[in-house]
């Protein structure tokens, strides 16, 4: 397996650009009013004065994580713990689907034997009895510091909740290289598609995926479903 693109070490603060999203399954975090005085687009602005004044979303009954739907951008901010400057993205997942067969060019070929005449990679087919989902999404730079794309954490199906196994992770590479968006820089206002694979059993019904993934620091903060 390749080795991932991730951050460590990190505390991971994040908020929802859109307000007044509803859910019949949600109960809604009502946010105070800005100050008059306050700049809610301030990329400067702390964060924990953003989630005072600016913050508002729907949570999970029993669970912190902030619902936010299929198209609907979200705010996200790391804030390292070393005294690296923190970066700021907007995320916008655009499609969450499952039962596709085959990912082409996506699988590293065990028989290349680094010549032209063995193709490097082969298309990418699930394990017996499984289906590949994937999540689409768009990562913008909104802040003033450098940045990069931030992967995502669990699937979630009407079977359940479903990590990233090793094979999918390496997939996940392999479609991002190809976009040449893997771990991609973001430098402020540059943008990159980022498409992440999970393995489901055949007939999966997507319901949601998490953002981002867990790390030793923090774990998911939003659940991103199906609009």
């Amino acid at each position: 397996m390749k080795e991932r693109h991730s951050v460590s070490g990190v505390v991971a603060l994040a908020t929802v650009l859109l307000a007044g999203c509803s859910s019949h399954d949600s109960a809604k975090i009502e946010a105070p009013p800005p100050s008059p005085s306050l700049n809610c687009a301030d990329v400067n602005l702390p964060q924990s004065e953003w989630m005072k004044h600016c913050a508002s979303g729907n949570a999970t009954p029993g669970s912190d994580l902030v619902v936010v739907k299929v198209g609907q951008p979200l705010r996200y901010q790391y804030d390292y713990t070393d005294g690296t400057s923190s970066f700021q993205l907007e995320v916008n997942v655009s499609k969450i689907e499952c039962g596709i067969e085959s990912i082409p060019r996506a699988a590293d070929n065990p028989a290349w034997d680094g010549s032209d005449d063995i193709p490097r990679m082969i298309d990418a087919t699930p394990a017996p009895g499984k289906e590949f989902c994937r999540a689409v999404a768009t990562m913008k730079n909104i802040g003033r510091t450098p940045g990069r794309t931030v992967q995502f954490g669990n699937l979630v199906i009407d079977k359940g909740e479903f990590k990233e196994s090793d094979g999918d992770a390496d997939i996940t590479d392999n479609v991002n290289g190809d976009l040449a968006n893997a771990g991609k820089e973001l430098n402020p206002g540059d943008s990159a598609e980022w498409v992440q694979i999970w393995s489901a059993p055949v007939g999966a019904r997507p319901l949601a995926v998490l953002f981002p993934m867990t790390t030793l620091m923090s774990g998911p903060l939003y659940r991103i479903e199906q609009a």
